[in-house]
């Protein structure tokens, strides 16, 4: 019974003692980097020169801006894609970067999943992105209903 209160006292104590340091925790450096793989799509066109593909995405929405986009297909075909910015419903266009794609292959996104603090104000590329979903929905600006005083 002795040894197993010690061996209890020494595991409590040993737990307590493992905790991270909270000023690392506020530590603007060090970053936690999570990053979130989703399957936004599939390649539903390719171009006969081979220098650009369209994409069908799955759900409502843009494609991410300033990111690189993977394929895969059967046989571990892989391919990089990069958004151009061209888009018809939910058909968007992106060019290869490298590797080989076929019509029918799975379109994958890398999203960073780190939480900006509530602090910190938008990049530009943020608002940017915001007042182009806003031009999109509303391309007159005359659907907004105006309030009286």
């Amino acid at each position: 019974m002795k040894y197993l209160t010690l061996i209890l006292a020494l595991g409590l104590c040993s737990c307590s003692t493992s905790e991270e340091d909270p000023e690392d925790k506020n530590d603007p450096d060090k970053k936690d980097i999570s990053i979130k793989k989703q399957i936004i799509g599939r390649i539903a066109s390719v171009s006969s020169s081979g220098g650009f593909v369209l994409i069908q995405k799955y759900s409502a929405g843009k494609m991410p801006v300033n990111t690189i986009i993977q394929t895969s297909g059967p046989g571990g075909r892989t391919a990089s894609l990069k958004p151009s910015g061209e888009r018809v419903r939910n058909f968007f266009a992106a060019d290869i970067v490298n590797g080989e794609v076929q019509i029918g292959d799975a379109v994958a996104a890398y999203f960073d999943q780190q939480k900006r603090r509530r602090d910190t104000p938008p990049t530009k590329y943020e608002v940017k992105s915001e007042k182009e979903d806003e031009s999109a929905e509303s391309p007159t600006g005359k659907d907004d209903p105006k309030t009286s005083d």
